[in-house]
């Protein structure tokens, strides 16, 4: 049986809280969703003033209980094969715009988002691996760090 507005199954949706969801997108909830940066959070570039606003919307959306617009995602996503989102559970999302070269990298749970990092595709194709040393991810395992940040997000630039 799937949700009335994705395609995952209502097992894939009942999974342990700790546990990271497995899915392309982020899913909408009811009563919205904590959005908590893990302690290792980091900009890896100074972000531009449209990334931080994108970020502001996202925190937005996801803590109402919205559905991220599609600009937030590639044109591929849930097609092409994603090492780790299908191994440590994290996604990505485009800050910027859809063909930005700058991504979100987080956890979703079923009560919560994490937010891990932003970076490049080259982070996402080339150094996975180097991504999950850094957060300390193990397969299948939940997130064992999630503090509050070090440091707070950067509000959005008044335009």
């Amino acid at each position: 049986m799937a949700c009335g507005r994705c395609r995952h199954s209502a097992k894939e949706l009942s999974v342990a809280p700790e546990r990271p969801l497995r899915a392309a997108k982020l899913l909408p909830r009811d009563g919205g969703k904590k959005v908590e940066a893990s302690a290792s959070f980091k900009f890896f570039k100074r972000p531009e003033p449209a990334e931080l606003a994108d970020l502001a919307e996202l925190k937005r959306i996801v803590e109402s209980g919205g559905e991220l617009p599609a600009r937030f995602y590639s044109s591929k996503a849930g097609h092409d094969a994603d090492p780790l989102l299908k191994d440590f559970g994290v996604l990505h999302v485009h800050l910027g715009g859809s063909g930005s070269d700058t991504l979100l990298f987080l956890m979703q749970y079923v009560d919560r988002i994490v937010l891990l990092e932003t970076n490049s595709h080259n982070r996402f194709s080339n150094e996975s691996r180097q991504l999950a040393q850094t957060h300390r991810l193990v397969p299948n395992k939940p997130l064992e760090i999630v503090k509050k940040p070090r440091r707070p997000l950067p509000p959005p630039k008044p335009k």
